[in-house]
């Protein structure tokens, strides 16, 4: 017998989806609410009768420890509200349950983000993937036992980041052969308030974990969540603290490098990222953070080939193209810029920071009918991104006044003929959009870069010392 364990508040968005994609194989499906205000209970009561109150003491564990022993089956799945499962691996779950030298399983979380900068980020590859993702063009993996037998010892223990006690599990835990699929974060991230008070609400209870455990894990994820609200004396000592004890040094390291970066400590995010590349000379995301210093301090050459090196590494680092794009699209290098994130954009069409870099990008090319195209992607994902809200009216207007433009219409015909190769086409049409709207300044960009491919280096060069001149200008 199978029982499926949630523990919920507020999740009248997502619950029902949850609930639809357990019940076809769940025997028993216990729900314990902590409080919630919305329709969470009344759309409980459709799939269970099984609903449960639960006063919130913050203590995930406790609230795991009641659901459980108001569970009869003989097995527990725990899943939250913002997850689902994936008919097609029913039989895979189910199968688990007969396997005698299993307790426990541990199963891997497919946790959907639009950002492919995050850590161990996966592009969308199976059939599941891609119906269940919400447009997120990814996923970043966790891990954790989700699936148990139901034994009276077993118990729950942390306030947050709750576990069971593996001690008791006897070594009987295996690797689950099926995933669970998250889609929480694109939720929390279009409600910064929501986040914000999510953000606070976890950091009291990885406070008050540290405090009750005074283990070095839970001084760990204290430093990381301290990191992400930006409280940076607080998450450095508690760094310093794991590396002290020799916990997890080069992610610690790793973590302080960043964390330096984003005060402008150029000094101590340099010592760090020395002490990551001296036990791990190949460590890509300290090379990564090591190319973002130099930009910082604005050797941007030297931060260029960095990334370069990244890129020639790992051919899929999206973060490497992402700090590319950033250092050309300051250098005024559009094409570079353009290019990076393009490649960026390949792997998931709705990065948001890909996306607003490259509206902004497009709009100082005058390349409006793009940037509006990309606006449009942007606002699918979050109406409100201020992006969307500064250039939406503007790029109407623009766009309307251009429709019927020859100029417009001549440079847009040579970007397609430039995209495609067809460079002699292009530089003819470049020009032409010139000589009716000398403000086309990125043509003389484009007509340089024509030029260089057509082996012609005295007129790519003077067609950049007359790009640059205008660009002074303006």
């Amino acid at each position: 017998m199978l029982s499926f364990n949630l523990i919920v508040k507020n999740e009248e968005h997502c619950l029902e989806e949850c609930l639809q994609s357990i019940k076809p194989i769940a025997d028993e499906i216990i729900i314990v609410d902590t409080g919630s205000t919305d329709a969470t209970v009344e759309i409980s009561k459709k799939f269970t009768d099984k609903i449960f109150e639960f006063v919130w003491i913050n203590d995930f564990s406790a609230a795991r420890n009641f659901a459980k022993s108001k569970t009869s089956g003989d097995w527990i799945f725990l899943i939250d509200a913002d997850e689902v499962l994936n008919f097609e691996e029913y039989p895979l779950i189910l199968n688990a349950l007969k396997n005698s030298n299993v307790e426990a399983y541990i199963c891997i979380t497919k946790n959907f983000d639009f950002n492919v900068n995050a850590v161990n980020w996966h592009k969308n590859k199976t059939a599941a993937d891609f119906r269940l993702c919400k447009s997120a063009g990814g996923w970043f993996p966790s891990e954790k036992i989700r699936l148990f037998r139901n034994r009276t010892d077993y118990r729950f223990y942390g306030r947050i980041h709750e576990m069971l006690d593996e001690k008791l599990l006897s070594n009987k835990i295996a690797d689950a052969d099926f995933f669970i699929y998250h889609y929480g974060y694109l939720y929390s991230k279009l409600d910064n308030k929501k986040y914000s008070k999510k953000l606070e609400h976890y950091e009291k209870l990885n406070e008050l974990k540290y405090l009750e455990q005074r283990d070095i894990k839970s001084c760990y994820e204290l430093a990381k969540q301290k990191r992400v609200m930006n409280k940076f004396a607080e998450s450095e000592k508690l760094y310093l603290e794991c590396i002290k004890k020799k916990y997890r040094i080069a992610d610690c390291y790793n973590d302080l490098s960043a964390l330096h970066l984003a005060q402008n400590n150029f000094e101590q995010a340099e010592w760090a990222l020395k002490k990551i590349l001296e036990i791990d000379p190949e460590n890509i995301s300290a090379l990564n953070n090591y190319a973002s210093l130099l930009y910082k301090k604005k050797e941007y050459d030297l931060a260029i080939e960095k990334l370069r090196k990244i890129i020639n590494k790992k051919q899929d680092h999206i973060n490497a193209y992402y700090n590319l794009a950033v250092i050309y699209q300051e250098l005024r290098d559009y094409i570079n810029a353009e290019q990076c994130y393009l490649r960026i954009l390949k792997e998931n069409e709705f990065d948001a920071n890909a996306l607003n870099n490259i509206i902004i990008l497009y709009f100082d090319k005058k390349e409006y009918g793009k940037a509006l195209d990309y606006l449009n992607k942007l606002e699918k994902i979050n109406p409100s991104h201020t992006t969307v809200l500064k250039y939406k009216d503007v790029l109407l207007k623009k766009t309307q006044k251009i429709e019927n433009s020859e100029d417009e219409k001549l440079y847009n015909e040579a970007l397609t003929q430039f995209h495609n190769k067809n460079y002699k086409g292009a530089l003819l049409n470049f020009r032409k959009s010139l000589n009716l709207n000398n403000a086309l300044i990125e043509a003389h960009k484009y007509i340089a870069e024509c030029y260089k491919e057509l082996g012609d280096l005295k007129k790519y060069e003077l067609e950049i010392m007359r790009y640059k001149q205008m660009l002074a200008r303006q």
